[in-house]
C-alpha cells in the first residue's frame, strides 16, 4: 500500500487515493466491505496478488474506516415528483462510513479506536 498509494493513503501517480476528499465516496462499490475485500484478495498487491482472505479483510477494514466523501443519492436524481412512488424510494438511500460498517454489524469507532468518523 505504501509504495502505490502512499503512507497517507492519498495516492501516488496513477495509483488512486484510498481515503480523503479525493477518494471514492461512501456510495461506491469499493466502500462496501464485502466487495472491496474480495477485490483486494484477488488483485493486491498489484501484479502479485498474494493476500490471504483474512489479510484482505484487515486491509479493507483499515482503508474503509478512513474519512471519505459521503454519498447522498438524492443529490444525483430527478425530483421525487418526476420519479413516481416506486422509484422515489431510492431518494432515502444515503451512505456514510458509519452506515457502511453498521450494515455488517460492525462499529467503526471500535475498529478505529477513536470517535473521529461522523
Amino acid at each position: 500500500m505504501l509504495a502505490c498509494h502512499a503512507e497517507n493513503g492519498q495516492g501516488v501517480g496513477n495509483f488512486p487515493p484510498l481515503w480523503g476528499q479525493d477518494s471514492y465516496n461512501t456510495g461506491a462499490g469499493m466502500s462496501k466491505l464485502n466487495k472491496m475485500a474480495s477485490w483486494v484478495e484477488s488483485n493486491m498487491p498489484l501484479g502479485n496478488a498474494n493476500l490471504t482472505k483474512q489479510e484482505a479483510v484487515d486491509v479493507t477494514l483499515y482503508i474503509d474506516a478512513q474519512p471519505r466523501p459521503n454519498f447522498n443519492l438524492q443529490d444525483h436524481l430527478l425530483p421525487r415528483s418526476e420519479m413516481g412512488y416506486y422509484n422515489s424510494k431510492v431518494l432515502e438511500e444515503k451512505h456514510t462510513v458509519r452506515s457502511n460498517f453498521k450494515m455488517f454489524g460492525l462499529d467503526v469507532d471500535t475498529i478505529r479506536g477513536d470517535h473521529l468518523i461522523p
